[in-house]
């Protein structure tokens, strides 16, 4: 279901701004007032995300929202930049591939290519 809906968004016109924000609060969790995000734009699930007023997500920005990320107001996240709630097996020589995960809160703009990944802790 992500891959459908991104794909909706991606194919309504760049000037089309009141389409883009109708399209991104059907598949996100919620979103603010004056939200935008370029086209490709990459996630998880959706439903698990959860944007505040006036933010802007730059083109190939990428989600992994296997856990809740909630976002604030007045942030800006720059182009090339992923996000992942999912990180390594906490210990990366277990026998079983169990991975860790946790929600996030994002409240400060990042802008310029960036990954925010979970550390991994033995």
């Amino acid at each position: 279901m992500a891959t459908v809906t991104a794909s909706n968004h991606h194919a309504i016109d760049d000037t089309d701004y009141e389409a883009q924000y109708a399209q991104l609060k059907e598949m996100l969790g919620s979103v603010g007032e004056k939200v935008w995000i370029a086209k490709t734009f990459s996630y998880d699930n959706g439903k698990k995300l959860f944007i505040g007023n006036n933010f802007t997500g730059n083109f190939n920005l990428t989600i992994l929202d296997i856990r809740e990320v909630y976002i604030g107001d007045n942030v800006m996240i720059g182009p090339g930049t992923l996000i992942t709630t999912v990180g390594p097996p906490s210990h990366l020589w277990a026998e079983e591939n169990t991975s860790v995960s946790q929600s996030l809160s994002i409240s400060v703009t990042m802008y310029g290519s960036a990954v925010m990944l979970l550390s991994c802790r033995e």
